[in-house]
Order: structure tokens, then C-alpha cells, then sequence
């Protein structure tokens, strides 16, 4: 019973937090991270992405800029290449979900004083070269 004064209080009801969408920034298969300073999505010669600051990191998608290493084709080995770097716009989306956890799994970056664009998947059968999947491949 209710004293004078007093008013029915609502039952606590806990905030719904949306568990953080993840990305894998290395190239150890199914490996999340949130808002990571480096991508790489490859081994030996593939571009690196690094010096990362993230505008924005939501639910549907991640922006960032930063840098952009380029190794010129043919290079070899790598270990002795010098990386071309540039400017990079990073942009994460298509959201997926593995084992649970939530993920990007579409990574476009834009790059260079003209706008060049390089396309990434990553998911279940998303790897062209017959490898693991959970790792960027380009599109």
C-alpha cells in the first residue's frame, strides 16, 4: 500500500546496449577489434592502412582517415620493398554476424589525390584464393 505522497515507481528496466560491432584488422582469421590504429588485409605486399583515427563507429558503419601503403607490384621480396604511402578515407559497413560476434564485412577504402577506390569482403566464402576465410580479400 502506497503512503500519501508516494507514487508507483516503474520497474527498472535495464538499457539495451547493443553489443559493439567489431572488425578483424589483422591477418589472424575471425580475430575482432574495435576502432584499430592499423588494418592489414593481406599478408606480403598487400596495402596496409595505418595511422587510423575513426570519425564515427556505430552500429551500421565505421569512417576513418589515415594512411595508406602501397608496395609497387612485382616487388620482391617484400622485406626489402619500400612502401608508396597516401592519404585514405576507410569505410567500414554491411554488418555480419559470426559465432556471435557482430562485424563489418565490407571495407572500401578511398585514396590518393584522385579518389581511387579498392574494395574488401570478408565472410563465409568470401575468399577467392580458396584460403581461410575470416580474412579481407579484395573485390
Amino acid at each position: 500500500m502506497l503512503g500519501a505522497g508516494m507514487l508507483p515507481t516503474a520497474p527498472a528496466v535495464a538499457a539495451a546496449v547493443p553489443p559493439a560491432v567489431k572488425v578483424v584488422a589483422d591477418d589472424t582469421p575471425w580475430q575482432f577489434t574495435t576502432q584499430p590504429a592499423t588494418i592489414y588485409a593481406g599478408q606480403g605486399g598487400s596495402p596496409i592502412a595505418t595511422k587510423l583515427t575513426w570519425s564515427s563507429w556505430g552500429a551500421r558503419s565505421a569512417t576513418a582517415t589515415g594512411t595508406l601503403y602501397l608496395w609497387n607490384p612485382g616487388c620482391v621480396p617484400v622485406s626489402n620493398c619500400k612502401g608508396h604511402p597516401c592519404k585514405l578515407t576507410v569505410w567500414l559497413h554491411q554488418v555480419a554476424s559470426h559465432n556471435g560476434t557482430l562485424y563489418f564485412s565490407r571495407m572500401r577504402y578511398s585514396y590518393g589525390h584522385r579518389g581511387k577506390r579498392m574494395y574488401w569482403a570478408m565472410g563465409p566464402g568470401t575468399n577467392p584464393y580458396g584460403g581461410s576465410d575470416g580474412i579481407w580479400s579484395q573485390r
